[in-house]
């Protein structure tokens, strides 16, 4: 088959799977490059119809890599954007699957009246203690057919709690579990547990950060090499 074709029909993949190409945003937080607060919000709708409808993030799992080993930092919740019923943003960092963060009401996640001026709207900011190179992050959510998961997540990073300047780093999570590694470079999303990282069409596909590449992308790219050589 002609190259032509087969980087065709790899694009048309990759299209299927993850929504249209992202745009360029270089410039976006790489929670690698050592920051003190990480502020972890969800960029996408919930697909429980009322319009009332909240987040549950059950956990945020944080990583850093020093001399070779991979340890879990246990960071604080700082600040965060409210909560429904008594579920506190805290039950996300208590390393307790079973329970899980309800953010507050009044943002209204729900797919069925979703528009881009709600993305950010339920968040958290965790507290490093001091600014750390986190070379990964987990996200874990309740599961295939749980309608209060997102499928779009952002992080923000600073080291000051006044302001998160740099752009959002924006990327796909499954229902269940989603493992994002950076490097200085870039991040990759490594596992995608439960359900696949897929783009939802409520949501706009062309803010998920170009910094971050699932392993699916990878591998379809190396079969196109591997059958053009």
């Amino acid at each position: 088959m002609p190259l032509g074709r087969l980087l065709h029909l790899a694009i048309l993949q990759l299209a299927a799977g993850d929504g249209p190409p992202p745009v360029e945003t270089a410039a976006a937080c790489n929670p690698f490059n050592a920051y003190q607060y990480l502020r972890v919000s969800s960029a996408c709708c919930v697909s429980h119809g009322s319009c009332s409808s909240s987040w549950d993030l059950y956990e945020v799992e944080v990583f850093q890599r020093n001399g070779g080993i991979t340890s879990k930092i246990n960071p604080p919740v700082v600040s965060d954007s409210g909560v429904g019923k008594g579920r506190t943003a805290s039950l996300a960092v208590n390393n307790n699957l079973q329970d899980y963060w309800e953010g507050d009401y009044d943002v209204g996640l729900s797919c069925s009246c979703w528009d881009e001026s709600k993305v950010g709207g339920q968040w958290m900011v965790l507290d490093l203690g001091a600014p750390l190179s986190v070379n990964m992050i987990r996200i874990h959510q309740g599961g295939w057919g749980n309608e209060f998961a997102v499928s779009q997540v952002q992080v923000e990073c600073s080291n000051s709690l006044e302001s998160f300047p740099d752009p959002a780093l924006r990327f796909e999570v499954s229902k269940e579990t989603t493992t994002l590694e950076c490097n200085s470079t870039s991040c990759e999303i490594t596992e995608c547990r439960g359900s696949s990282c897929s783009f939802a069409s409520s949501c706009d596909a062309a803010a998920l950060s170009s910094k971050v590449v699932s392993s699916a992308q990878f591998g379809v790219l190396a079969m196109v090499l591997a059958l053009s050589t």
